[in-house]
């Protein structure tokens, strides 16, 4: 999406330009995880709220074999069959530009198309961001889990983020200007609401101010009701309690459930590409052949071996030929540094100094790396597209004619009436044969 191709367009079109059919192709533009969605995945539209596949539980293997020393054939044992069942989840951008301009764009499309250009690219990037960010997630909504108290920097507080192995959540999750919330623990949806001295005028969510991945923290301030609160207090936060979005939907128990409530988000690979834990239903405890294979460098060295050793677990298990590898710009730089020791990282682009691209070539095949910014720097994905479905529809109007007039507070006190629109679509990742992929993790890289 250009501004370019706005002002190109009548205001009718400008009004329209996000309707069906356009803006989740466009997410490809801000993502190469959605360039590969896009491209690869079977999509399918909604038929309803939910989405029914059935799953191959047992291949039957006990009836394969040698006739006994009697001639008898051995005791029948048929495959089984389970229900997968995932669930829309709805997902809304809202677009705000105040009604002099709107009414001026009418007239003066030259002049007044830009605002309404930037307010609609910087949603489709605010988007592209919290909807990557979920591809790579749990579905649980949660975005980190406290290692400490944060630190008391008089006006605001330093949180810092878990990057463990086993602990939900990425400090590369938090955005700046993110509103946030404490959650006491995942068995209860108690919240902390105590962001400032004194507790008059408590503040009861935290908005960010800077974010620093390398060390793993943010900083934000605590606020009520738009407004920051002055002193920042610890208040009751605690280590091991976790952040979610402000508002926003999380699973309250210690098991991720991606189904049966609206307001989660869509399952993200995290969730999908595991040998525990529950997913569309089906708990890999009891339905085994819904485990992927996952391979731990038990917080050792990062080596080309493991992406080996994946990539037979998924052959072994799945029958699965994973075409790509998903992982973090800092795992990609890891590679990039042994590709020169290790001639099995194959450049993709010959005759050239250095490597514009690298993959990884085996016995079943190239791979290809993607890198993905919110993705962690202990994980690698290895994903076959056959088996990877992405469900849903694209953003259309909430309102039938994508207008409405609300009057919004004014900085002078008083109101200011603005042009005001909600997109909704759905949206869910569906992955119908988890054993054919792979996933790498706790490693390190240096």
């Amino acid at each position: 999406m250009t501004i370019n191709r706005l002002q190109d367009s009548s205001y009718a079109e400008i009004l329209k330009i996000l309707q069906e059919g356009t803006l989740q192709s466009q997410l490809s533009e801000s993502s190469e995880m959605w360039n590969y969605v896009q491209k690869n995945l079977r999509k399918y539209a909604p038929d309803g709220k939910k989405l029914v596949r059935s799953l191959l539980t047992k291949r039957g293997f006990g009836a394969v074999g040698n006739i006994g020393y009697n001639g008898s054939f051995k005791a029948k044992k048929e495959a089984n069959f389970a229900e997968l069942v995932a669930e829309a989840k709805f997902m809304t951008a809202h677009i705000e530009i105040p009604w002099s301009v709107y009414n001026a764009g009418k007239s003066d499309k030259g002049a007044f198309a830009r605002p309404m250009a930037v307010e609609i690219e910087d949603k489709q990037t605010a988007l592209a961001k919290v909807m990557t960010r979920q591809l790579m997630s749990d579905g649980s909504g949660i975005l980190g889990k406290l290692t400490a108290i944060p630190t008391d920097n008089g006006t605001d507080g330093t949180f810092t983020i878990s990057s463990a192995n086993g602990d939900r959540g990425c400090i590369r999750w938090i955005e700046i200007n993110d509103e946030l919330e404490v959650v006491t623990s995942l068995a209860d949806d108690t919240l902390i609401t105590d962001f400032e001295t004194g507790g008059a005028a408590a503040g009861n969510y935290l908005r960010v101010i800077s974010v620093d991945e390398d060390a793993g923290t943010f900083v934000a301030s605590g606020y009520t009701s738009s407004s920051s609160t002055g002193t920042f207090q610890a208040g009751s936060v605690a280590a091991n309690m976790f952040i979610v979005k402000r508002g926003a939907g999380f699973v309250d128990s210690g098991v991720t459930a991606d189904f049966g409530d609206a307001s989660l988000e869509m399952t993200g690979l995290e969730s999908l590409i595991d040998d525990s834990g529950l997913v569309h239903g089906l708990d890999r405890a009891t339905v085994t052949t819904y485990k992927s294979g996952v391979v731990s460098a038990a917080g050792g060295l990062l080596a080309t071996d493991h992406i080996q050793q994946a990539l037979t677990k998924a052959n072994k298990l799945g029958d699965g030929k994973p075409s790509i590898c998903v992982m973090s710009h800092n795992t990609y730089n890891r590679f990039v540094e042994i590709a020169e020791e290790d001639r099995r990282l194959v450049n993709t682009k010959d005759g050239t100094l250095g490597y514009e691209r690298i993959g990884y070539s085996s016995y079943f095949g190239n791979v290809k790396f993607v890198v993905e910014l919110y993705s962690r720097d202990d994980r690698i994905f290895l994903l076959d597209p056959k088996y990877l479905e992405l469900y849903g529809n694209d953003f259309s109007f909430f309102e039938e004619n994508g207008v409405t007039i609300r009057a919004a507070t004014s900085s002078s006190g008083g109101y200011t009436p603005d042009y005001s629109s909600e997109l909704i679509g759905t949206c869910e990742m569906f992955c119908c044969k988890p054993s054919a992929m792979a996933r790498v993790e706790n490693y390190i890289l240096s």
